[in-house]
């Protein structure tokens, strides 16, 4: 499936608090955010030059994001969300190779996600992740 990728900028924040509500949603996250507070959240990283978005594109159209930061050795990859159109097609795993071979040569990548999510589970375990800890929360 051909795609592109380009850098994320201030006027991509409220698609991205958008497809970011998709990804609570799809996760069953607890704790319900606002498209305004998601909106302040990406205007913080796009800001914060530690955080990298990109945007994934088809067919010229925004149909999802990842993002990303070094830290030490590692790269983080905090969010990765594609279109549910496109789930099973391949294309995750090939924007993970597109940003291994750009941007993140040999370094180990480790994930967020939310634990509920079974089908993120299972993708990333397809991918060749495994779990090394799981952090709980209360209230």
């Amino acid at each position: 499936m051909e795609f592109s990728m380009r850098s994320a900028t201030i006027d991509d924040v409220s698609n991205l608090a958008k497809m970011n509500l998709n990804l609570y949603a799809e996760g069953e996250h607890q704790r319900e955010k606002s498209l305004e507070q998601l909106e302040e959240r990406f205007r913080y990283y796009i800001n914060d030059t530690r955080w990298n978005i990109q945007i994934v594109l088809l067919e010229g159209k925004e149909n999802g994001y990842v993002l990303w930061r070094f830290e030490d050795d590692d790269v983080y990859v905090r969010h990765i969300w594609l279109n549910e159109d496109y789930r099973g097609s391949g294309l995750s795993a090939n924007v993970l190779d597109w940003l291994s071979e750009k941007y993140w040569n040999d370094k180990r990548i480790r994930i967020q996600m939310f634990a509920s999510n079974s089908r993120m589970r299972n993708f990333w375990s397809v991918q060749g992740f495994k779990e090394r800890s799981v952090i709980m929360e209360r209230g």
